[in-house]
């Protein structure tokens, strides 16, 4: 049976003992009101169990880990050397890495590492009460070069609900919300310190985001377009008429929804007022925010994942409805193959798909991009069976205007496949 958790104070004693057997350990002098810091020399064999109900991770484990966090890398980190068996969150940008990752059937471990020099650890398992969590986070700072590398670590309340982290990194204060539950990301947002917001409050990754040099140019150039309250093109303010009629005239009742690209949220939010239970995903993290935004004032409760639409978080249960208004036809140019996989994954027998994508049969030189029919058959007809595929034409952004040439494209996945 787990032991109830420890007070701070229980928990400094308890690792200045690891530490002290280890004859690597070197105590502060602190006035009993500051706050709680553990220093340990690079040459300590461990960072101690004590400090976490996780796998202990070296002093040398930190070092070794800001160095590669430190770079874009096309391969995702061992997930052993953070103290996972394997990955199941994953961002890399200018100012933060995110890795969640997990240890056996249990221990949920999330890792942020602040550019520079700050790691948040954050392990969560289940205790030995029925439905509750036992959780341990700290922060960690990587201090000195060489062979007078060490480590702060300051361990932090973790409250049952979510935990509210300040850690300062550099000129940065970053300001964190990581929920107590495993399932969930949390959010992230960061200032100068003059106040200047460098980093608005955004959602952490549900799932492996794109990565690597290319995957983070990716990302930025998705993300730009939706800040500073910049609406794109693609995302007219109102819900896709195309979907609604689908909707209203009963072609799609009312389940479990997820809207692929989901941008500001207007068509998901559409969906949940008409009674449906929905998940959104969108890769870009300020679209995201806005979007959990406008569903606040709309007085709707969505499920908002930021995620690669062509790597679905693990464990989403099939849906009855998938809808997709520009996803497919701009990620089908790079992965036509990933995308068809994933909606695989979040479908069953009997699930509906709608997708409205650019049509080819209409030249221009602009607009969205274009999809042949025989494309379209050709990466659904395996999986999917066809119930209605007509021309149409997407909604402009003035009624006086005439919008580009679409598909609209009702699918059902096949009950055999």
């Amino acid at each position: 049976m787990r032991k109830q958790a420890m007070t701070q104070r229980q928990l400094r004693d308890r690792i200045v003992w690891t530490f002290q057997r280890r004859a690597c350990f070197t105590r502060l002098c602190m006035p009993a009101a500051a706050a709680i810091g553990i220093v340990a020399v690079l040459a300590a064999k461990t960072f101690a169990d004590a400090a976490g109900t996780g796998p202990g991770l070296r002093a040398a484990d930190f070092v070794a880990l800001q160095d590669r966090l430190g770079e874009f890398s096309g391969k995702l980190p061992d997930p052993a050397a953070f103290g996972a068996d394997r990955i199941v969150a994953f961002e890399e940008n200018g100012h933060f890495v995110y890795v969640a990752g997990e240890k056996g059937a249990t221990l949920t471990r999330r890792l942020v590492y602040l550019k520079p020099g700050v790691f948040i650890v954050d392990d969560v398992a289940p205790a030995a009460a029925e439905k509750k969590l036992e959780r341990s986070l700290r922060v960690i700072r990587v201090r000195g070069s060489g062979k007078e590398v060490r480590l702060d670590i300051e361990p932090i309340e973790a409250p049952a609900a979510a935990a509210e982290v300040t850690a300062a990194a550099g000129e940065k204060t970053f300001q964190l919300r990581l929920p107590a539950s495993p399932d969930a990301a949390g959010s992230i947002a960061a200032r100068l310190a003059d106040g200047k917001a460098i980093l608005p409050e955004r959602p952490l990754p549900a799932g492996v985001m794109p990565h690597g040099p290319a995957g983070v140019r990716m990302i930025e150039r998705w993300d730009a377009a939706y800040r500073d309250d910049r609406r794109p093109p693609w995302d007219k303010g109102f819900p896709s008429s195309h979907l609604k009629a689908a909707v209203e005239s009963g072609t799609v009742a009312p389940g479990r929804a997820v809207v692929l690209g989901c941008g500001t949220g207007t068509n998901a939010i559409y969906l949940a007022k008409r009674g449906f239970d929905v998940t959104a995903v969108d890769v870009a993290p300020t679209a995201l925010a806005r979007a959990q935004a406008k569903a606040k004032e709309a007085g709707v409760t969505l499920r908002w994942l930021l995620a690669d639409v062509t790597a679905p978080p693990a464990g989403l249960e099939p849906f009855d409805f998938i809808f997709d208004r520009g996803c497919y036809h701009g990620v089908r140019r790079g992965n036509a193959r990933g995308y068809v996989e994933a909606v695989k994954k979040l479908s069953r027998p009997g699930t509906q798909m709608l997708i409205l994508a650019g049509n080819a049969n209409e030249e221009r030189h602009y607009g969205p991009p274009r999809v042949k029919e025989e494309e379209l058959r050709g990466d659904f007809s395996g999986s999917f069976d066809f119930v209605s595929l007509k021309t149409i034409r997407f909604d402009p952004m003035d009624a006086d205007d005439e919008g580009a040439m679409a598909w609209f494209a009702l699918l059902r996945r096949k009950e055999n496949e």
